[in-house]
């Protein structure tokens, strides 16, 4: 009996961990040249409060970016339903933080399977799997999730716009923190570094007093490119996800990436 509740517990906690989207979510997004900065990584869809923490083992890495350079996120350790870490703002200028997880694969009952690629607007897969006779089978997964937060001292925020490799990402065409309160938000994503079309862009906000709110915003275009509309004031994270056939078909039928990325709009 302890072993099947054992079981049943890791269970549990993997499908979890996977149905929920990993963002990064700072102490400050307004960054002071010099400060040590506390860096969070949150797994839920409860923006910006965690549900359930990011396994710390599949935690490929965490780093400070800047057009100067990059730095480690240091110490990082599970705290509470997060993984924490900090960082020494070196120099003034425009950064982001980005993490990057081990892709890890497993199964999905059928019914799950679908309800998930619904939910994340992954028509193509479900249209797959009809033509193919797969709908009413489980689906083996692996997937790897990417997380982007951009951070500021003020002044220029040219790096903002600027793509940091990591295999699925949103970057915004304009900084977020050069807009006014109200304005629109110009984004493209980018999938091995290549626009992405056709995935679906979800975005939730939150504000001080204010439930979180959560909007699914549209679907990329061709250069993988969307407007996010009347931004206001508060914390924002943005979420898509991509899925293709899986590369190594003895590990698993399909492979996605996760990609968010949160600001602060003061």
């Amino acid at each position: 009996m302890r072993n099947t509740c054992a079981l049943l517990a890791a269970l549990l906690l993997v499908s979890a961990t996977f149905a929920h989207d990993m963002y990064l979510l700072p102490a400050r997004f307004l960054l002071e040249e010099g400060a040590l900065l506390s860096v969070g990584l949150h797994n839920g869809d409860s923006f910006p409060e965690s549900e359930v923490s990011p396994v710390l083992e599949r935690v490929r890495d965490m780093k400070l970016l800047s057009a100067a350079g990059a730095w480690n996120i240091q110490n990082l350790h599970l705290a509470g339903k997060t993984v924490q870490g900090e960082v020494r703002v070196p120099q003034a200028g425009s950064y982001a933080l980005t993490a990057r997880t081990i892709p890890h694969a497993f199964q999905l009952p059928a019914k799950d399977f679908n309800a998930y690629l619904k939910e994340e607007g992954l028509a193509h897969v479900v249209a797959w799997r009809e033509q193919h006779g797969e709908t009413q089978s489980a689906s083996r997964e692996r997937y790897a999730k990417y997380a982007k937060a951009l951070l500021t001292t003020g002044g220029k925020n040219e790096f903002h716009t600027r793509a940091t490799s990591l295999a699925i990402e949103i970057v915004p065409e304009i900084s977020p923190y050069d807009l006014k309160p109200g304005a629109d938000l110009p984004i493209r994503i980018l999938l091995g570094g290549k626009p992405a079309p056709d995935l679906q862009v979800e975005t939730s906000w939150a504000s001080a007093g204010a439930p979180t709110k959560i909007v699914i915003v549209g679907r990329t275009d061709q250069q993988g490119r969307l407007t996010i509309p009347h931004l206001t004031t508060g914390k924002w994270r943005i979420h898509t996800v991509s899925m293709e056939r899986c590369k190594d078909p003895a590990e698993a039928d399909w492979e996605s990436g996760w990609a968010s990325l949160t600001f602060e709009l003061p």
